[in-house]
């Protein structure tokens, strides 16, 4: 098993069309595939991701948390589950898109187990989970000597000597640290860390790498955010190392920092107006690094971009109603989430209404944060809901029900559902019956007859009745 193909230092500061990465794949196939009746995992994030063109490959994609599948894991470890439910999945839209992340929605709960309170940003739940964990081993493993100020200071010291060094990467060796990192309490931190859960050491080789990727990521912005490191503002385009942690920053920084930051990225975002992706590759993937940056470092305040709001919002309404690739249509309609409600509302209804499918899941997912809506959206996501091809449209009824539910804004929209899956039911249960009937009465058994007059007008109260501009509940009752 090869993970983190995306990580290799090499590939690291590259984006997805680096010659190098079609090299290295090659040569890892040709390495794990030179045994009799060998086997390979390589494992990589979407970006950076290898290009394997062996015929005998099966290429599976780890999926996000569903919302009932967050919902699950809420209900199972939060101390209020309902009111946690409520804040990831109507109220706080950054917390809904970081929480499809089993490990960051892990860190939400906890953060909420200890302080009874949502994080304001993804830098907060971090801070929470360290000092937790540093106190927990300060006490458990006899570091008491170790203060909280020497152990960040240490940590952000590696984060920024990982991020600087080309060929490092995200792991580097202790040697390499003596030189970089002077401090005469190194060796003890590193035990520390790895104690604490929050690092490893590598018992052959004696290198050092932080547990997970995000904490190289919160460390370096605590870094930034103390002025000790120069902003790389280049990296928000580019997709380097860097990107990931830029979010982070983005989210905490003082606002004149935010703003620059916001400038420099719409500079490249708002090409995408103007250029295509079959027209001009390049240009479009480094436009949609700049927007992705913009769309995950500024959930949490979007006010912070309304000088791009109306711009935003002609660029969205353009690439929809235009014949582009559905590609960059699905790169524009994940922006919808940045614009106010008096701007999202009308690009929310169209993009439901014309693009069923994959690409109207964001528009779903932003309708879900609004205050309120009217019986047209209340319709478009409705029909969203139950026009999935076979019995799909009556398990996506199910599962958005339960989620609506949450909101009373949708209370007409979640009574639809519920009377579309009984009539369903129904109809189902309707069809068998009568068929089980007209076999049945071949064999010249009156009774099933009988049974089925008596009992048809009951079973077969008509779908249709649910798709009248009037409320489900009064359609079923008539």
């Amino acid at each position: 098993m090869l993970d983190s193909f995306d990580e290799i230092p090499a590939v690291l500061d590259h984006d997805e069309e680096f010659w190098l990465i079609e090299l290295l794949s090659n040569a890892i196939v040709t390495c794990v595939l030179g045994g009799k009746n060998s086997r390979a995992i390589i494992a990589s994030r979407l970006f950076r991701k290898p290009k394997v063109s062996n015929q005998e490959r099966s290429v599976y994609e780890i999926r996000p948390f569903s919302d009932d599948r967050m919902v699950h894991a809420i209900n199972i470890a939060a101390n209020e589950p309902n009111r946690l439910a409520q804040i990831i999945l109507t109220e706080r839209r950054d917390l809904g898109a970081i929480g499809r992340n089993p490990f960051l929605l892990q860190l939400i709960i906890s953060h909420y187990n200890l302080t009874s309170r949502a994080p304001s940003a993804q830098a907060e739940m971090f801070e929470t989970f360290f000092d937790s964990n540093i106190r927990l081993a300060r006490s458990t493993f006899g570091f008491k000597e170790l203060n909280k100020d020497q152990i960040y200071e240490i940590c952000e010291n590696i984060a920024d000597t990982m991020f600087n060094r080309e060929n490092i990467g995200l792991e580097i060796s202790d040697v390499e640290l003596q030189k970089e990192v002077k401090s005469a309490i190194l060796s003890d931190v590193l035990r520390f860390l790895a104690q604490a859960r929050i690092g490893r050491i590598a018992t052959a080789s004696g290198t050092f790498s932080f547990a997970h990727r995000r904490f190289n990521e919160y460390f370096l912005v605590r870094r930034l955010a103390s002025g000790r490191s120069a902003v790389p503002y280049d990296a928000i385009q580019s997709d380097s190392r860097w990107r990931d942690a830029l979010v982070l920053y983005a989210e905490i920084a003082g606002e004149a920092e935010a703003e620059k930051l916001a400038a420099h990225a719409w500079g490249y975002a708002s090409r995408l107006g103007t250029i295509s992706l079959g027209a001009s590759r390049s240009d479009f993937i480094t436009a949609r690094h700049a927007l992705r940056f913009l769309i995950e470092g500024y959930r949490n305040r979007p006010a912070l971009l309304g000088s791009f709001h109306t711009v935003l919002k002609d660029l969205i309404a353009e690439k929809i109603t235009s014949e582009n690739d559905y590609i960059e249509i699905k790169t524009v309609v994940e922006a919808v989430g940045l614009l106010p409600i008096e701007k999202s509302y009308s690009l929310i209804l169209d993009i439901l209404r014309g693009f069923p499918g994959w690409i109207s899941e964001q528009a779903a997912a932003a309708a879900r944060y609004l205050p309120r809506i009217d019986t047209k959206l209340a319709e478009a996501i409705f029909y969203y809901c139950v026009s999935q091809p076979g019995f799909r449209g009556l398990k996506e009824a199910k599962q958005r029900q339960s989620i609506f539910a949450i909101s009373d804004a949708f209370r007409t929209l979640v009574n639809w559902l519920k009377w579309y899956r009984i009539d369903t039911y129904k109809l189902i249960f309707a069809c068998v019956f009568v068929v089980s009937v007209r076999v049945m009465v071949d064999y010249r058994s009156l009774l099933p007859l009988f049974l089925a007059l008596v009992m048809a007008p009951f079973m077969t109260i008509p779908v249709v009745s649910i798709f009248t501009g009037k409320s489900a509940s009064r359609n079923h009752a008539s």
